[in-house]
């Protein structure tokens, strides 16, 4: 059941002058939805009815500078007892009573058709058991309900069209089986049998007490509806919530939806002095007041390390692996190769010039003397600074950035992933961030290390290739010998200094991992800010890398000398 009493509600802006304004969305509102049955809510675009769902379900809290609060304002949901949604912090316990179909579907592009719904499935508060899970879901997909043949249970989502990816969407609904179910256009991008056909499985079935439907297709869903929420305006031009039960007919909605609701605007100061009880809070932390982000930090680590989350986590990590780490190796290995080739050539193909006295030409004479005693600095030099400085730069632009873009199109308001696992009681930030800190942990470290000896092949061709006194050997006495390796379970080579190598590239990898999911996290208004969101997390990245190589460069030099 979902009360709500003196519920009033503004959003602030500014006015065309520039002056902040508070514009009234919904005043007065009391409702009563009833423990059961199929609701829906109406009005026209922009009244207020998105954000009446996203209270709902924790989405939007009211406690940010854009909206104006009541002070009596009352938003109750009734399960086994009455949750406050304005509260201070959405009530954890509703996490799996309340689930939602958004219009832009918010389906995971990682993953199947199947494995969407089985995350669903995981996820409920009743879940399916395998064996039950794998006869429900072919019923599920037969003819008679959503049109999905069988061989689209294993399909990825990008060959899917439209309409076959909101029927997934609404599978993946049926499978968390929520108390309250909450469809938003459900119909839009099907065809008038598949619509249909969504109507009367809406209606045959039972898993939901409470079902509310946003749709502008009411026609279709005023039959199996009970009870009607309509956003409109009173006598006074104030715009209230009308509660029909039993609905009204439908010429009555479409002559209501055809008026424009008023958007008139009041001074936030002067309602102020005028006594009027809205409130506006300046705090926007995690969406809620810095003293409660801890409590929320706190249920998000304790559902990200549930049982039902570990299959899942290795997902993510595979996929988010193979996108910051796996396909970032080719690239870095290239780069590090011509890194020993050109640095080789330069450095051992200096002009000695002429001794201007005598007009003897020494360089021959120096170079072979010379030539192992650089070749043995070199290799220091390549090990410790170069290399590891390098890779850590290379996977910054092109790992970093490609985090950041990916949790950026996942928080994209219009794509809704970001908020799709919230909805499934799946914290996004501690569910993603401890993948994405591990993969470039261990990522920078790895790949450095492997850069070493992409580094040394290069190094070896030019030397053995410009110096004929140079052979393998002497290469492999003057190089390889000389950074004192040993051999870990008489395979795996380290080298002296090989703690410095790991802390460099470790501490560097915790930066770039920080600041690129810190960037890619943000919310974002328009495509211009994730453009300037990525060039913000390649500059700080950069940034980070070089101070955390001088620090350490630093430390290096004092305790491991050249």
């Amino acid at each position: 059941m979902i009360i709500l009493q003196n519920f009033a509600i503004d959003t602030v802006g500014t006015d065309e002058q520039g002056k902040t304004c508070a514009y009234p969305l919904i005043q007065n509102a009391n409702l009563t939805s009833g423990e059961s049955g199929i609701i829906l809510l109406l009005g026209p675009s922009g009244s207020g009815k998105s954000l009446l769902i996203n209270m709902l379900l924790g989405l939007v809290s009211p406690h940010i500078p854009e909206l104006w609060l009541d002070h009596n304002s009352q938003f109750w949901f009734v399960a086994d007892r009455r949750y406050d949604i304005l509260g201070d912090l959405y009530p954890p316990q509703l996490q799996g009573k309340i689930g939602i179909m958004f219009q832009s579907l918010g389906l995971f592009d990682d993953l199947t058709v199947r494995e969407n719904i089985a995350f669903a499935n995981s996820q409920s508060l009743r879940p399916r058991p395998a064996k039950e899970f794998e006869m429900w879901l072919p019923n599920l997909f037969a003819a008679n309900n959503l049109n999905l043949g069988p061989n689209m249970v294993h399909a990825r989502l990008n060959i899917l069209s439209g309409g076959q990816r909101q029927r997934v969407a609404f599978a993946r609904l049926l499978a968390y089986r929520p108390e309250v179910r909450i469809l938003d256009e459900p119909t839009a991008a099907l065809d008038a049998a598949s619509a249909q056909n969504v109507v009367r499985l809406i209606q045959s079935d039972q898993e939901a007490q409470l079902t509310i439907i946003i749709t502008h297709d009411y026609e279709r869903f005023l039959p199996i509806a009970q009870r009607v929420w309509f956003i409109t305006s009173d006598q006074e031009q104030r715009r209230v919530i009308e509660d029909h039960c039993p609905p009204q007919p439908p010429d009555y909605y479409k002559q209501k939806l055809a008026q424009n609701l008023p958007n008139y605007s009041y001074d936030p100061t002067t309602a102020r002095k005028n006594g009027q009880s809205y409130r506006q809070y300046r705090y926007k932390c995690l969406d809620i007041p810095w003293q409660t982000a801890h409590r929320r930090l706190y249920y998000g680590f304790r559902r990200a390390f549930q049982w039902s989350i570990y299959r899942w986590f290795g997902k993510f990590f595979f996929v988010l692996s193979r996108l910051l780490i796996l396909r970032a190796t080719p690239y870095v290995l290239f780069a590090s190769f011509f890194l020993g080739l050109v640095a080789t050539y330069f450095a051992f193909h200096t002009s000695f010039g002429k001794v201007p006295a005598s007009e003897v030409e020494v360089s021959h004479i120096i170079r072979p003397l010379f030539f192992e005693q650089m070749l043995s600095g070199f290799s220091v030099a390549l090990f410790r600074v170069l290399v590891p400085l390098l890779a850590c730069i290379f996977i910054a632009a092109r790992s970093g950035i490609a985090i950041t873009a990916y949790l950026s199109s996942m928080r994209d308001t219009e794509r809704r992933q970001w908020d799709a696992f919230r909805t499934f009681g799946v914290d996004p930030n501690t569910f993603f961030f401890p993948q994405v800190f591990i993969c470039f942990v261990f990522g920078c470290a790895l790949l450095a290390y492997l850069s070493f000896f992409s580094a040394a092949l290069g190094c070896l061709m030019i030397a053995v290739y410009t110096n004929e006194l140079c052979t393998w050997f002497t290469w492999l006495n003057s190089f390889w010998n000389n950074l004192e390796p040993a051999y870990f379970l008489g395979v795996i080579p380290y080298f002296r200094g090989f703690g410095m190598f790991l802390a460099k590239t470790m501490c560097a990898g915790a930066a770039i991992a920080v600041i690129s999911f810190w960037w890619g996290t943000r919310a974002k208004k328009s495509s211009l800010d994730t453009l300037r969101y990525l060039i913000g997390a390649n500059i700080w990245n950069m940034m980070a890398i070089l101070v955390i190589f001088f620090i350490l460069l630093l430390l290096d030099i004092h305790y491991f000398p050249l």
